[in-house]
């Protein structure tokens, strides 16, 4: 059983309709399911995150990338605002899937004073049969400028038809 079949999620379940770049770009959105497994993990930098019986450490962000029943399920530890809302824009170009998680608003127009917070997120993707690159990206909201995405992780899957 993996570290996603284990978690109870909260109640907040959010899916993300992803649209693509009116830049004229070749990449196309997919639909994404995220929810929330831990609101709050701590403020830290590493964090000691539970998997099975002992603790391990986290950098974080961090990202575990693997295929279930074809699909793509994607666990991302990483930081954002409180209370924030959260989502994960995939896109597809070729073979190569790219998620990024997100604020759902990058230029808030209000910062809450309170810090910001590690969380744990779950991601499924319903991607097609065959090898596929998958590229986890984390960035942050837009206090005065946007600032870049950050590579998390990137590993190559095959999902094998259902």
């Amino acid at each position: 059983m993996t570290a996603l079949q284990r978690h109870s999620t909260l109640s907040l379940r959010l899916v993300a309709l992803l649209l693509a770049s009116a830049c004229g770009d070749s990449s196309a959105s997919i639909e994404a399911e995220i929810s929330v497994i831990d609101q709050c993990l701590g403020r830290a930098e590493a964090l000691v995150t539970p998997d099975d019986d002992a603790g391990v450490t986290s950098e974080v962000p961090s990202a575990i990338i693997d295929v279930q029943e074809g699909e793509l399920h994607i666990e991302v530890v990483a930081s954002f605002r409180c209370g924030q809302e959260v989502c994960a824009r995939v896109t597809e170009e070729g073979a190569t899937l790219r998620c990024t998680v997100e604020p759902c608003n990058l230029h808030p127009t209000e910062i809450p004073r309170c810090p910001s917070c590690a969380q744990r997120l779950a991601i499924i993707v319903p991607v097609a049969p065959g090898d596929h690159r998958v590229e986890v990206y984390h960035r942050q909201d837009a206090r005065s400028s946007m600032p870049e995405a950050v590579l998390v992780a990137s590993e190559q899957v095959t999902v094998e038809s259902r």
